[in-house]
């Protein structure tokens, strides 16, 4: 049965049926069409990338307008052979992600980074692998994204293996 959203509150609720909801849905800028198909030519998939682009959200006015997150992708992670932490690599991160983080809080913006639930993420590196994925590793990268005071994660699912276990 649907139902006015009078009868709700006359049922007794008072407000919106879901004030947890969001007003407005999540609005980005996302560096995966200009970084990962070269929309943006001349433009690499760098940090350089991500702090014009979050820069210009604000000088624009786009932040004010809603659009308060950049989405990072593609980020050139590599995974520490001992402790099996990710790292940014410093050709893509020469200040370190988590700088990247921090500035973007310091104007106000939120940082949705990239992930997958597979062995290796979507993106492949200039030789031809691919970075790697959370699989085996899921606790360990949420809590380094948390150290790094990431907002968003945005998870695909290249590279899941065929398996019901």
């Amino acid at each position: 049965m649907l139902l006015p959203l009078g009868a709700l509150a006359a049922a007794g609720r008072s407000g919106p049926p879901w004030p947890e909801l969001m007003k407005t849905p999540p609005m980005m800028w996302n560096g995966w069409l200009p970084t990962t198909r070269g929309l943006i030519p001349g433009q690499q998939n760098n940090e350089t990338l991500y702090y014009d682009a979050a820069d210009r959200l604000v000088s624009s006015g786009l932040r004010e307008a809603g659009y308060d997150t950049v989405a990072v992708t593609c980020n050139g992670w590599q995974r520490d052979p001992v402790t099996q932490k990710l790292r940014a690599n410093p050709k893509t991160w020469p200040r370190g992600y988590k700088a990247l983080v921090d500035y973007l809080h310091k104007l106000g913006l939120k940082v949705a980074t990239y992930s997958d639930v597979g062995e290796h993420n979507c993106c492949k590196n200039p030789d031809g692998t691919y970075e790697p994925g959370m699989l085996g590793h899921e606790e360990l990268d949420l809590q380094t994204f948390k150290e790094w005071g990431v907002d968003h994660i945005t998870v695909d699912g290249c590279f899941v293996p065929n398996t019901t276990s």
